[in-house]
């Protein structure tokens, strides 16, 4: 569930400079090692 404010704070107000938000949505234990490994992949090149 996706509450309207930390979205607005989070994704939404920082975008409207030109910049990229993203709202991910699942649970931490998976979510953030998939984020770390994605990260590292695109440094790696």
């Amino acid at each position: 569930i996706q509450h309207y404010r930390p979205l607005t704070n989070v994704v939404h107000r920082p975008t409207a400079q030109g910049g990229q938000g993203f709202s991910l949505t699942g649970h931490h234990e998976i979510m953030l090692p998939l984020i770390a490994a994605g990260i590292i992949e695109q440094i790696a090149g």
